[in-house]
């Protein structure tokens, strides 16, 4: 995919514990399409509320893919509407909460 990506990456110590990707939302559909094929259906979808700095309001859905070692999660920014958001979380370095909260992996996101 081609564009322009803003990468943040979160390390505890020398291991990756979250890596967030920003792209410009007109690939948000190419990338969604992308990843189902690479991963399978996601695990959970949500539909979720979002208000433009305008004051336009809009439904956009969150999908999210759990593995053994980390999950995934897409959808619009919040920060920025016209922008997606890619999460990798590592469980193994996450906090408490966010790794009680992944069951176990089924199909092809134990890739992930």
């Amino acid at each position: 995919m081609k564009g322009n990506y803003i990468v943040e990456v979160t390390l505890a110590g020398s291991r990756l514990e979250k890596l967030n990707v920003l792209g410009s939302a007109e690939g948000l559909n190419q990338l969604s399409d992308l990843l189902v094929a690479k991963y399978g259906e996601p695990r959970s979808r949500e539909l979720i509320r979002l208000e433009t700095k305008t004051g336009y309001s809009f439904v956009s859905e969150v999908m999210g893919w759990t593995g053994n070692a980390f999950s995934m999660t897409l959808r619009r920014s919040d920060d920025d509407t016209s922008a997606y958001s890619l999460t990798l979380t590592n469980l193994k370095l996450s906090p408490p909460a966010l790794s009680k909260a992944a069951p176990e992996a089924v199909g092809e996101a134990a890739e992930l």
